[in-house]
Order: C-alpha cells, then structure tokens, then sequence
C-alpha cells in the first residue's frame, strides 16, 4: 500500500473516529440533560406534595453552590446532599465536620423530602442518632469520584464507622432491613443514587 493510501486511511480512521466521538458525546449530553431534567421535575413534584417532614423522612437537597456544584457534576444529578429529618426543624447529616444534628433554618427551600420507605423512619433516626459524632469520610469522597469517573473501576474499600451523607442515610435504612439502592453498595451511595431510586417510586405511589 502507498504512503498515500495509508495516509488517506489514517486520516478515514480518525475522522470516523472523531465523528464517532461527537455522536456519542451528543447522546451523552442529551441523556445527560434528559435524566436531570426527570429528577428535578420529580423532586418539585415531591416538594409541592402537601406534606410536612416527618422524623425519619428522608431530605435530599438541590441548588448546589460553590463546591457542591461538583457533586451534581460528577453524580450527574441535580441532588448533591441527603440527610435524615429528627423533627423541629433539624436533620441529622454528615457533613465534613462529620455527623451531627443540625437546624435547617435558612435551607428550607433547598431540599425535597421523601417519606421514609417501608414506614421504617423512626427505626432509622434512632440507629442515625446513635452515630451522632462520628466522623465524615473524606477519603470514601475520593473513591465515589474515582469511580464515577472511570466506570469500569471499583474500589474495595471499607469504610468502617465513618459516612459521606449519601451512605449514611442508606446505612440508616440498611440497618433497620431497608435497601434504600438495592443494586448498589451503601458506601457507594451518593444522593444521587437515592434521588434515582426514591423519587420515581414516590411517583408511583402519590395519589
């Protein structure tokens, strides 16, 4: 074969592989754009249920800023945290400064809350009270972002007593014979995961 035709060949197999490329990064977005667009339309179908938290109900909180806005970016959801309500106004979440019962004042209007599955909420707020304390799991962060990025890897790695936000409200549920994302691991949970599994089945259900 002559160096021109090779020349003409390589360059075939790249534009085909450049056009593939693009084909596929457009569904992606598309998909992308599709799938965020069903879970923030579900989740304001949830907010406007009228409806008050109740203790045990599970919050997942959207409007990312700052920092967050990386969690929705490499999760691809519009959720980036989850917590679970203990009633008056405050929720139990890990946060870095690790786990705590915190108020809500000022992020009222940042989160959906979804009924407790199963009816198991009290059961869960008192395992999710005893882990008051405990510490946040920065490097468990470190190992979601790894796999979400390449989705063919997955990391052993056992967290022990310590949570993101996403495995601990799972953990939670888990505890008290609840699979909150059955297909997944609890410490693989992200909010995410459980905005994708919890709201279409909310869906279902409402009147």
């Amino acid at each position: 074969m002559s160096r021109r035709k090779v020349s003409n060949a390589v360059r075939g197999a790249f534009l085909l592989a450049l056009g593939a490329g693009l084909a596929a990064g457009y569904v992606y977005a598309r998909e992308r754009r599709r799938q965020w667009g069903r879970l923030r339309r579900l989740g304001l179908a949830v907010d406007r249920a009228p409806r008050d938290p109740q203790p045990g109900d599970i919050l997942l909180f959207h409007h990312a800023r700052g920092e967050n806005r990386l969690i929705t970016l490499f999760t691809r959801s519009p959720f980036y945290h989850a917590a679970i309500y203990a009633g008056e106004g405050h929720a139990i979440e890990s946060r870095p400064s690790g786990v705590h019962c915190n108020s809500l004042q000022g992020r009222e209007n940042d989160f959906v809350v979804v009924p407790a599955p199963e009816g198991k909420g009290a059961e869960a707020l008192a395992w999710a009270r005893t882990q008051i304390g405990a510490p946040y799991d920065n490097l468990d962060v470190l190992v979601i972002i790894l796999e979400h990025l390449f989705t063919h890897l997955h990391l052993n790695y056992a967290p022990g007593n310590k949570y993101t936000c996403g495995e601990f409200v799972a953990r939670a549920f888990a505890e008290v014979g609840v699979r909150l994302v059955p297909d997944q691991d609890v410490e693989d949970v992200v909010p995410g995961d459980l905005a994708r599994h919890l709201l279409p089945l909310y869906e279902q259900q409402a009147p």
